[in-house]
């Protein structure tokens, strides 16, 4: 027998006249439910990404213990939460239910944004070499800091095309992406491949008087990567004024008119 009922639960119940004059009874029941939990999870405004914790605050009545769940681009520990990288989070507090109150939850959501970053292009003049080349870069946080992400670079030539390694002489606009789950940022830059110096230099000739003139020779000096006058756009010219009857002394060797895409001639 429960004198006075204060558990959440169901109570038998009689009731009975106690009178000299009349009688009478009645049963039935009593349930007291549980009563309802209150639970409030403060919001939360979406954020940059940073090493710097969140702390949630839910207040619950009685004093209740709260458990939090953590689900997205961020984990828990207890009410403090660390990112783990930009996207969406989901923070849910939990109150458990007791014999005499419910459970209850409340969630909230808030957006993690990638965290701005300066971009900087380096070796963006380079003298062609008959191989690929690439800009360097490197990137820092909005304190300065060096960041250790990937980059994404791209090459487009004159005529807009993309170029997976320029190469040849010329202006190559680049397009610096970073590439990583916590940290945006991009530049754009030029890319320039000076022509490489190449000298072309006639070989002295000797022969006797009356006598043909010898073949003249060409000694080329600056050549790339293995290269050589096969890649001349057009090909030297050579000549001298001396032939088979000239007089005794020495005759200079002119050479001229030879082009090439990625060398400067002298």
């Amino acid at each position: 027998m429960v004198e006075s009922p204060t558990a959440q639960g169901t109570y038998y119940v009689t009731a009975t006249i106690n009178d000299t004059n009349h009688s009478g009874s009645a049963t039935g029941t009593l349930t007291i439910t549980k009563a309802t939990t209150t639970l409030t999870l403060a919001d939360l405004p979406d954020v940059v990404y940073s090493t710097d914790p969140i702390t949630a605050v839910a207040t619950s009545d009685e004093g209740r213990p709260i458990t939090y769940f953590v689900t997205g681009a961020a984990s828990a520990t207890g009410n403090v939460i660390t990112l783990n990288n930009a996207g969406t989070v989901k923070v849910t507090a939990y109150v458990a239910e007791t014999d005499d109150y419910g459970y209850a939850y409340d969630a909230k959501t808030f957006t993690v944004s990638k965290a701005p970053t300066t971009v900087t292009l380096g070796g963006t003049s380079v003298v062609y070499s008959g191989l690929g080349q690439a800009v360097t870069t490197s990137v820092t946080d909005s304190g300065g800091a060096a960041v250790s992400v990937d980059v994404d670079v791209v090459y487009t030539d004159a005529s807009g095309s993309t170029v997976a390694s320029p190469t040849t002489a010329g202006e190559y606009t680049v397009t610096a992406t970073v590439n990583d789950t916590k940290y945006g940022g991009s530049a754009t830059g030029t890319l320039t491949i000076l022509k490489a110096p190449l000298t072309i230099t006639a070989d002295d000739k000797t022969k006797e008087y009356l006598e043909a003139n010898p073949t003249l020779t060409l000694t080329y000096t600056g050549f790339q990567n293995s290269e050589d006058s096969s890649v001349l756009s057009t090909q030297a010219t050579v000549g001298t004024g001396a032939d088979a009857s000239s007089t005794l002394g020495d005759y200079g060797i002119v050479v001229y008119g030879a082009a090439a895409a990625n060398y400067v001639i002298t």
